[in-house]
């Protein structure tokens, strides 16, 4: 029995372990000429920091994020549509959950939180924190 309660408390610390956050669309992972951030921030919630959030530019996954970190993306200038949802599944699923429309230029450095509402079962929400 004690082996069994060794096993569920290693699988608990496991399930907790931190995500990392990564651009993963290349192009928008480094500054460049006519380029310019985008940075999402993800609040922290007691269970649930470790379930990653996918980043979506435009309807293209591009990041992950988890519970406490901050992902920023280089994208051209203009309006773009930001959205977070499922980091990972078929391509039916990779859609976003919750999208806003954000203007993107030289003067503007959008900073966007992201959260999982309602225990997970909610989805995600995306809110603007300054423009």
């Amino acid at each position: 029995m004690r082996k069994v309660w060794i096993l569920v408390g290693l699988l608990g610390v496991a399930a907790c372990s931190p995500v990392r956050p990564m651009v993963t669309e290349p192009s928008m992972a480094v500054a460049s000429a006519g380029r310019f951030p985008v940075t999402v921030e993800r609040g922290r919630w007691a269970g649930l920091n470790s379930t990653p959030i996918g980043v979506y530019i435009d309807r293209k996954l591009v990041a992950v994020v988890g519970g406490g970190q901050v992902v920023t993306m280089y994208v051209n200038e203009g309006r773009h549509s930001v959205g977070v949802g499922p980091d990972r599944g078929p391509p039916d699923v990779l859609v976003p959950n919750d999208e806003l429309a954000v203007d993107v230029s030289s003067e503007s450095r959008p900073i966007l939180r992201t959260n999982v509402s309602a225990m997970g079962y909610g989805g995600w929400k995306i809110e603007r924190v300054s423009q």
